[in-house]
């Protein structure tokens, strides 16, 4: 068993890779369409270790919070909204099960851009796809160097969420612990 203090360290060691070598896989992975069990399997041929590195990557990679449900549920329908992920397209199929996607009017994954924030590009295709001003948009996002610098490039409001309190707001217009905070910002 595991922890999520060694996740990383289990994951390298089933693999049989260093971490570097590991996070560039993951790099290459969000920039095409290709999927977990395709990036792994270039690390190992053993079929046990390939399936549980990719049970251990699926299942514990994604946190909904408690605040995330309520907050859409009032945003729906009120306001265009999008996700906007460095992720390949596995995340499709998360979003759906947890049935989060249906509250959003487009999903943009880097891997299907062949794009990762923080490329700017990626807001221009954002702004054009809505056809909307950057001061009609407000990214939120939970770091500042990959989804607020870029929105405050081309002029977008930028709300950093900071659920634990330990980052300094630099570049964000706002800082909030709560995704609720949002409802009195828009």
């Amino acid at each position: 068993m595991y922890t999520h203090e060694n996740k990383l360290d289990v994951m390298l060691e089933l693999l049989g890779i260093d971490e570097a070598t590991f996070r560039d896989g993951i790099k290459r992975m969000c920039l095409s369409k290709m999927s977990i069990e395709d990036l792994f399997s270039e690390f190992t041929t053993d079929k046990k270790k390939l399936k549980t590195a990719v049970d251990l990557w699926m299942n514990d990679k994604v946190t909904i919070y408690k605040d995330v449900i309520p907050t859409l549920n009032v945003l729906y329908g009120k306001i265009k909204m999008a996700i906007l992920s460095n992720s390949s397209t596995y995340i499709r199929e998360f979003l759906k099960e947890k049935r989060i996607s249906a509250y959003f009017d487009k999903i943009y994954l880097s891997a299907e851009y062949g794009l990762l924030k923080p490329d700017p590009r990626l807001f221009n295709i954002i702004l054009k796809d809505f056809n909307l001003k950057p001061e009609e948009v407000a990214m939120v996002g939970d770091k500042e160097s990959k989804d607020i610098a870029p929105a405050k490039q081309k002029g977008i409001l930028g709300i950093l969420i900071d659920r634990k309190n330990s980052k300094e707001k630099i570049l964000a217009d706002y800082k909030i612990q709560n995704l609720r905070e949002i409802e009195k910002i828009i």
